[in-house]
């Protein structure tokens, strides 16, 4: 027998407030699952480079590897007219005899170290990988494959201002570097990665990462990065891209 009309009106009903219901997001619920989406990759599937991009060069790449682990180093130069972003670096960590022992293509990998939130036309970026697990195994070299960007920058980015990293040594976890990072623009910036590379005679000795979750507009955030290999008498830089663009 056929249920009566009223009762089929109840039940659309009953649907359609199904089909409401989830779409009534509050402010903090948008944040939240915002935060979570960029706190891993925009690739859930792995990264995979089948397109190298024609406008960005490698023009530095190393291995460094210490008592607490192995990091890949890439420096990277957009030479397009307009600044790019969502660059996906994909990385090949090789060892003895060149075999591969790692590979950047995990699903759920953290955005930052698989690829670049964006690249400025005509600067270098020095993007930092610190979480390269080998065991005993001794990293030799690394290849790097630039895939195409995932989207388009606006022309003017947002500004964030880096002070000069404090270093210090700790017996246990190494040299520390200290610094604070300045949100100088209208922005709020998300999962901020801060990319730090010392340098001795033009030679990559030692590099690390930092992370600030959340830089509100006109704020300043302290950030810590720990180094594999040793910064100490080297000349450091630090780079921070913004991850929020518009």
């Amino acid at each position: 027998m056929r249920p009566a009309a009223s009762t089929v009106r109840a039940a659309a009903a009953g649907l359609v407030l199904l089909v409401v219901l989830p779409g009534c997001e509050t402010s903090a619920e948008k944040s939240a699952r915002l935060e979570k989406q960029e706190e891993s990759s925009p690739a859930e599937k792995g990264l995979k480079v089948s397109t190298l991009n024609p406008n960005v060069k490698v023009i530095r790449r190393a291995v460094l590897t210490d008592a607490n682990g192995t990091a890949a180093v890439v420096t990277l130069r957009a030479d397009g007219r307009a600044a790019v972003a969502g660059v996906p670096i994909a990385i090949d960590v090789r060892g003895a005899k060149r075999a591969a022992v790692f590979k950047n293509n995990e699903p759920g990998t953290e955005a930052a170290l698989v690829s670049a939130s964006v690249l400025a036309p005509g600067r270098d970026l020095t993007w930092v990988h610190d979480q390269v697990p080998l065991g005993d195994v001794k990293a030799t070299s690394v290849r790097v494959r630039v895939g195409e960007a995932k989207g388009k920058a606006p022309a003017r980015l947002p500004e964030l201002k880096l002070s000069e990293l404090k270093l210090t040594r700790d017996p246990t976890s190494g040299t520390e570097g200290v610094g604070k990072v300045t949100n100088s623009s209208t922005i709020e910036q998300r999962i901020l990665t801060m990319f730090a590379v010392a340098r001795r005679g033009g030679k990559i000795v030692a590099a690390g990462r930092a992370v600030v979750r959340k830089l509100k507009p006109g704020k300043t955030a302290r950030f810590s990065v720990f180094f594999i290999g040793n910064p100490l008498g080297a000349k450091v830089s630090v780079a921070a891209p913004p991850t929020v663009l518009g």
